[in-house]
């Protein structure tokens, strides 16, 4: 039994998935936004897609809350922490339905969460992508960090 909690512990933290409880040192409220967190956003002029993010400080690294909006679907899309030094690191995937997020849908916007074991003073950006069937990215709204 104890395997099988790990296995599954594993496969969540490594889809970046939020972890609590426990076995992570943690309490629940890990995953609340604290009053620490930097809260940044943009709009993309070509795409019209909106993001608004919160990069949250946390003793294992930081938690990505983030709000998409203006996005149209069906599309697999990405988010993707972009680092001073040029490298990169995915944080989540999702689908956007076909609906998409906009005004005009029920729900209006679509709202996530991500950890990392970055540090929020490394991340220079966040990108949310659209992610095309043959795996390449395009860029949809860059937020600078």
């Amino acid at each position: 039994m104890l395997a099988a909690a790990a296995a599954i512990l594993g496969a969540a933290a490594g889809a970046g998935a939020v972890v609590s409880g426990p076995w992570a040192n943690q309490s629940s409220d890990s995953t609340s936004v604290s009053a620490n967190a930097k809260r940044v956003a943009a709009t993309d002029p070509k795409t019209g897609v909106k993001a608004d993010l919160s990069l949250d400080p946390k003793p294992w690294g930081t938690l990505v809350s983030f709000t998409v909006t203006e996005v149209d679907g069906p599309r697999k899309c990405r988010l993707v922490a972009e680092l001073a030094d040029g490298k990169s690191e995915v944080l989540s995937t999702w689908t956007v339905p076909e609906q998409g997020y906009s005004a005009g849908t029920k729900p209006p916007e679509l709202t996530l969460q991500a950890a990392t074991s970055l540090n929020q003073a490394d991340i220079a950006a966040l990108q949310v992508q659209d992610v095309n069937e043959a795996g390449n990215a395009t860029t949809l709204v860059t937020v600078r960090s």
